[in-house]
């Protein structure tokens, strides 16, 4: 991925507070039509991008790299993050099942890398698209006032080890959150969601689909709660993780759950855990198609689900060709 190159429009809307520390912030009714992209050395403050506080470009350094997002009233925007360096297309783990000293050293250095924290607030009629490319974790942190709109998706291709976090809440009523993410786990890969989303007021919707495949040995999680407090009437929330098992020793665990104290609401949630459909597989390989690319075009299908719901037709330029690159060369 080509990061967004730091120039005015970056520094115009970027502050750096300290060391892995850094705020974007859209003014009342402003409006970024261009999608703005930032990696993970933007957001430090190195490669160019400015200075965080009191240090050198190149001595930004935090266990935890924190970003603060501010969508004023009646703002909209649009944001890219990649967070870790982007696997090199058609790369494969190097790790295998049968590795288990290789396989607890990149765990181990897993587990040492910046953890990215996004502290997000959408004031008043305030419109936010947030994709994020990632292959370490991230802990998201949102606040919706009235009238306001979150579209957020999070897609992974690669990492030994991705633990994220999500927590939602409706500060105001009339307002939405868009959720979802893809993962395509391989090797002896562990990659772990839990979404929490908290409809403090009626008359809020949040919708939810976050969709994985995953080959080899590697280990999905995810658990979602939806809570709908008692006086939260007219609540709509929905919650769906589906996953595919395309290899024999991958592992899949899913938990959605609600949490419903008001009466006059509709909310659903579910979860699948299967495997390619061989009648589809039989069809498209009776019309001359080979088993690979009926499995991918099959594979395709089932993330495209998503990109579609969440992603415009900019950020599917960038993010369509890494998932399906992974796809065919990773599983």
């Amino acid at each position: 991925m080509q990061v967004f190159n730091a120039g005015r429009m970056e520094k115009k809307f970027i502050e750096y507070i300290a060391a892995g520390h850094c705020r974007i912030a859209f003014g009342k009714n402003e409006v970024q039509e261009k999608l703005l992209r930032l990696d993970s050395a933007a957001i430090a403050g190195s490669a160019g991008a400015g200075e965080c506080a009191g240090t050198g470009a190149g001595e930004c350094s935090a266990a935890e790299a924190r970003v603060e997002i501010l969508c004023g009233e009646g703002s909209q925007a649009h944001l890219l993050f990649e967070l870790g360096a982007k696997p090199e297309l058609g790369a494969k783990p190097e790790l295998s099942a049968e590795s288990e000293l290789g396989k607890e050293a990149a765990l181990s250095a897993q587990r040492g890398a910046p953890k990215t924290r996004m502290e997000v607030k959408l004031e008043r009629g305030a419109l936010l698209r947030l994709d994020v490319v990632q292959e370490t974790s991230l802990h998201l942190v949102v606040h919706l006032e009235g009238d306001s709109t979150l579209y957020f998706g999070s897609f992974s291709v690669g990492g030994s080890l991705i633990e994220n976090d999500y927590e939602i809440d409706f500060d105001a009523p009339h307002s939405e959150a868009h959720l979802g993410g893809v993962y395509i786990t391989s090797g002896t890969e562990r990659f772990s969601t839990n979404v929490n989303v908290n409809h403090n007021h009626g008359d809020t919707l949040s919708n939810q689909l976050f969709k994985g495949i995953l080959s080899g040995s590697s280990v999905a999680r995810f658990q979602g709660r939806i809570t709908v407090l008692k006086d939260a009437q007219k609540t709509k929330a929905y919650q769906a993780n589906n996953n595919l098992l395309i290899s024999p020793d991958a592992r899949a665990y899913t938990r959605p759950h609600l949490v419903i104290n008001a009466d006059d609401v509709q909310c659903s949630h579910g979860a699948t855990v299967g495997s390619l459909s061989q009648d589809e597989l039989f069809y498209m390989r009776s019309r001359g198609i080979s088993l690979q690319e009926a499995q991918l075009l099959q594979q395709q299908a089932f993330v495209h689900e998503v990109t579609d719901r969440l992603l415009t037709a900019e950020s599917q330029e960038i993010i369509l060709p890494l998932l399906e690159d992974a796809l065919r060369n990773r599983l």
